[in-house]
């Protein structure tokens, strides 16, 4: 804590000391000595630096978290509502979980234990799974598109979850082989599987996805959206469900 409260106060000094030079409140002198003090402490505790750093950066995360919670407050209808998502859980839960995913993160297949356990536990969550494959290289196989496409694919007959899970489960990177294995014991309609995987309407569903995501300034995966509320990446299910119990005690 005293290390901390030090940071902070170098980084006031740091901020306050040329607008006192400019102000004429210390002389030409005054101001080179202050300077000097500020600059024997830094390269004796070099670690001060790295601590106003830390500092700074999780008032820059708190700022962005605020001004995306504003964005989503804006988009909610777009983002819990839209008429082309997975909707899991119960369809009139009370508390809406949004999440924008990738087959191939490795974040989202460490948070799927904890995003089925949540939804398990809690019998008011509305989960709505948003693809936003992005994460494609140029001049490789787009599994992440192709992913979605087929998980979208799926849904029009009713086995997107089935689906879904069983990308999860698949061992070592995801290949079309595997991921059309999985399509062959679901007991779909091929033919018809075979329209619906390269349709525009899906085509247009991912492209509205990465429009909003860049509007709300989502640029990972996975992110959520609670009834309106951030979560980043992988936190884990404690925290989910902390944040879901906060979302229920609001609406009573």
């Amino acid at each position: 804590m005293k290390k901390i409260l030090s940071a902070v106060s170098l980084a006031t000094m740091m901020m306050v000391t040329p607008a006192l030079a400019q102000d004429n409140t210390f002389d030409a002198n005054e101001t080179a000595a202050i300077e000097g003090i500020i600059k024997n402490y830094l390269l004796k505790n070099p670690e001060i630096l790295l601590e106003v750093q830390s500092i700074l950066m999780e008032q820059q995360e708190s700022e962005r978290m605020a001004e995306m919670e504003k964005a989503v407050a804006e988009n909610w209808d777009q983002l819990a509502n839209d008429d082309y998502s997975a909707v899991l859980g119960n369809p009139d839960g009370a508390i809406t979980v949004v999440e924008f995913f990738d087959y191939q993160c490795g974040f989202c297949r460490r948070s799927h234990p904890d995003v089925k356990k949540l939804v398990a536990e809690n019998d008011d969550i509305r989960l709505v799974l948003k693809q936003f494959p992005i994460l494609d290289k140029p001049n490789e196989t787009p599994i992440s598109l192709i992913s979605a496409h087929m998980a979208q694919a799926a849904l029009k007959q009713g086995k997107f979850e089935e689906f879904h899970n069983k990308v999860y489960e698949i061992e070592g990177p995801i290949t079309q082989e595997k991921l059309q294995m999985i399509v062959d014991g679901l007991g779909m309609d091929m033919d018809q599987f075979q329209i619906d995987l390269p349709s525009q309407e899906t085509s247009n569903y991912l492209r509205a996805n990465m429009d909003v995501a860049r509007e709300l300034g989502i640029s990972s995966t996975p992110m959520f959206f609670i009834n309106g509320k951030v979560v980043s990446g992988a936190r884990g299910f404690e925290h989910l469900q902390g944040v879901v119990e906060e979302a229920r005690a609001e609406l009573n």
